[in-house]
């Protein structure tokens, strides 16, 4: 009864053959899981069309009304034919996501976001940050500034990186040594890739008279997203059982963001210096690579079931030891990691949403465009201790279950994953 429950809520997209949606069905699906994106797209006001655009493809109107079919369709596999197409025309010109062609999930991911931002925009361009922020800034946008400093006391000019992801190179990540034991510390491996503890020898950022000497990079974090996105970048396809075991082994519950960047005295969520959970992420789920096809895994906390998509096919899989079996078993290699600060929904979705000018024209002159208002930001911030930032409640929160706090959700996603990968069986079965 629990599993029909389940799926009745769940649904699946289409991939006939030869169609080859699979990539683009991994990130719709992720786009809807992560409920601090698809709670405010959902509210998100109708844009308006300029005439002269009035039969082109557009992205924003085909996932606008994909998530209204999630909402209100009685199907259990819904088609993504609109979206796709809408990809397919407006990348025309870069001969990408052509139809009927397999494309990288983690590009689509980016591209489907850049092209949100420049509906609000006016610009496809990701760099600019818009003002007040659009959607896909306000939930994954981040913003580091890296500067390097060397023994002689020459120092580099801040170099800024506004982006949706934190790119990892697989290759790198496995050089650290944690990465073959049990319960590897995934924050401490990404700062020293960072280089904010690890010396890095690099030329001397003196343009007049640079020395030899050891250079040290530190990586800032001036402003915080609401789901910091990790993306994997494979050396390989085809990566063998064991180096997948040890990437796995770096998947935990939570993820710490001040333990992988230092954090400016500025750096915020949402205007909030201060969020209530800290600087904690929640892992909610991941977007998985095998044999030239895609597959997602998300956490349903009112079930407390970890939820299987693969185009048509939605599987409940009971524990995060199910979820393992499948991706060692199947060989998956994870490509797109989802970590979601639990205090997303402190900013309502009507606020959020009205801030978004979500016009075609260029000069912003249609459509809707009211800015947020931002808590002024304190320069003295104090944070919760590590441990105490698991067990804060917000029994008020929407994705909660009535009777739930969050904090009790996040217990149940600790125990569903205290699971040493080592115990799995790397045995063949077939995969669905």
């Amino acid at each position: 009864m629990e599993f029909l429950s389940v799926r009745r809520h769940e649904k699946g997209l289409q991939n006939e053959s030869g169609q080859n949606n699979c990539f683009l069905n991994a990130v719709v699906q992720s786009l809807w899981h992560i409920k601090s994106f698809s709670s405010k797209f959902t509210l998100a006001p109708e844009h308006i069309h300029p005439v002269e655009e009035a039969n082109r493809a557009c992205l924003f109107c085909a996932l606008k009304t994909l998530f209204a079919a999630y909402q209100f369709s009685d199907e259990t596999n819904l088609p993504p034919d609109e979206l796709r197409s809408a990809l397919s025309s407006l990348f025309s010109k870069d001969n990408k996501f052509a139809l009927h062609r397999m494309e990288d999930a983690s590009e689509t991911f980016e591209a489907i976001l850049n092209h949100l931002h420049g509906t609000n925009e006016g610009t496809y361009n990701s760099v600019q940050v818009c003002v007040p922020l659009c959607i896909p800034h306000l939930v994954f946008g981040f913003q580091t500034c890296e500067v390097r400093s060397c023994e002689c006391g020459a120092t580099s000019d801040p170099m800024l990186v506004h982006d949706f992801v934190h790119r990892v190179y697989v290759s790198d990540l496995l050089r650290n040594k944690g990465g073959t034991s049990v319960g590897a510390n995934l924050e401490t491996t990404l700062r020293n890739l960072s280089g904010t503890q690890s010396s890095d020898i690099r030329s001397c950022p003196d343009d007049v008279s640079p020395c030899s000497r050891t250079c040290r990079s530190e990586r800032w974090c001036l402003s915080a997203p609401q789901v910091f996105v990790i993306s994997l970048v494979w050396p390989t396809a085809d990566a063998d059982n064991s180096t997948i075991k040890r990437v796995l082994r770096y998947i935990r519950p939570a993820l710490h963001l001040r333990e992988i960047f230092k954090m400016a005295p500025s750096c915020a969520i949402n205007g909030d210096a201060n969020p209530k959970y800290g600087w904690m992420y929640v892992f909610r789920g991941m977007v998985c690579y095998y044999g030239r096809h895609y597959v997602c895994f998300f956490f349903n906390h009112k079930y407390n079931k970890w939820i299987y998509f693969n185009d048509r096919l939605v599987q409940v899989l009971d524990t995060w030891k199910d979820v393992l079996v499948r991706c060692i078993r199947g060989n998956y290699q994870p490509v797109l990691l989802f970590f979601e600060n639990p205090s997303w929904d402190s900013v309502s979705p009507g606020s959020t949403t009205n801030s978004c000018n979500w016009s075609h024209n260029k000069d912003g002159s249609s459509g809707t465009s009211v800015g947020i208002e931002l808590k002024p930001i304190s320069r003295t911030t104090s944070f919760p201790k590590r441990e105490q930032k698991v067990f804060l409640d917000d029994p008020s929160s929407p994705q909660s279950p009535p009777g739930r706090s969050r904090s009790e959700e996040l217990l149940a996603l600790y125990r569903s994953m205290d699971v040493d990968v080592s115990e799995v069986k790397a045995s063949p079965c077939i995969i669905q």
